[in-house]
């Protein structure tokens, strides 16, 4: 795989939207993914669902 371009100072979106991946191991796979590539990273935002997205009662995270 190359190396996407970009240098410092770029930044990289990235988002999930599964239940079966918890905020915890999202940063853990994206800090990984920076350490495999040789980059430093840092969490500047992190987000949730916007106001118009359905919430589910029965979800165990139900609002996020």
């Amino acid at each position: 795989m190359g190396r996407a371009p970009g240098g410092a100072g770029s930044l990289v979106l990235t988002f999930s939207c599964s239940q079966h991946v918890s905020a915890d191991l999202f940063a853990r796979i994206v800090q990984g993914a920076a350490a495999d590539a040789g980059r430093a990273a840092q969490i500047l935002q992190a987000l949730g669902p916007g106001p118009d997205h359905p919430v589910n009662l029965a979800h165990r995270r139900g609002t996020i």
